[in-house]
């Protein structure tokens, strides 16, 4: 039997310890990329420009409505607490989202909510949300928690809001006067 230096085995365990090593390193990446969840925002993606023909009107949800401008920051934070609250969130509604700065179009769109809703129209004030028939304009972190709460209220009461179906005939027009959008009977 051949004796095997100090040397020899030195070296031996210093390879063996470093393919146990790089084996422990491989198996804890396999684990991890195996076992990984996607986060909501690798999953989400939160529908930004709907025309009309894409509303529906589900009697197992209410609908959202986002009336958005392209370089709002607020309109943006609003879009990030959205996808954030999608997952748990989004089984209650049907999510349309209108870009109103750029899309004259979208801002029709918008004054035919306002006017349903008893407000002002021709006003491009964003982000306006519109969750059921519950208005809001603006937003801070402090609207989260009252955004939450008006979706999983206007979901419960949803036999009660009001119908927004009428939206689905409005004859918009590049050129056409906002007015006309805001109150149907006046369109051509």
């Amino acid at each position: 039997m051949t004796k095997i230096s100090k040397r020899t085995r030195r070296i031996i365990l210093t390879i063996a310890m470093f393919v146990v090593a790089i084996s422990i390193v491989i198996a804890g990446y396999i684990w991890y990329a195996h076992n990984k969840q996607p986060s909501s925002q690798e999953v989400v993606e939160i529908p930004r420009y709907s025309q009309i023909s894409d509303i529906t009107f589900d009697d197992d949800k209410i609908n959202i409505y986002l009336f958005w401008g392209n370089g709002c920051i607020h309109c943006e934070h609003l879009f990030e607490y959205l996808t954030d609250i999608w997952p748990e969130y989004s089984h209650y509604f049907n999510f349309y989202g209108f870009e109103i700065w750029d899309n004259q179009i979208n801002g029709q769109i918008m004054d035919y909510f306002m006017g349903q809703l008893g407000q002002p129209t021709g006003q491009r004030s964003t982000p306006t949300l519109i969750i059921g028939d519950e208005l809001f304009h603006g937003y801070s972190e402090d609207d989260q928690s009252k955004i939450t709460d008006t979706i999983v209220s206007e979901w419960n009461d949803r036999a009660n809001v009001q119908d927004f179906t009428s939206v689905l005939d409005l004859d918009l027009q590049p050129n056409s006067d906002a007015e006309s959008a805001s109150n149907p009977a006046t369109s051509n």
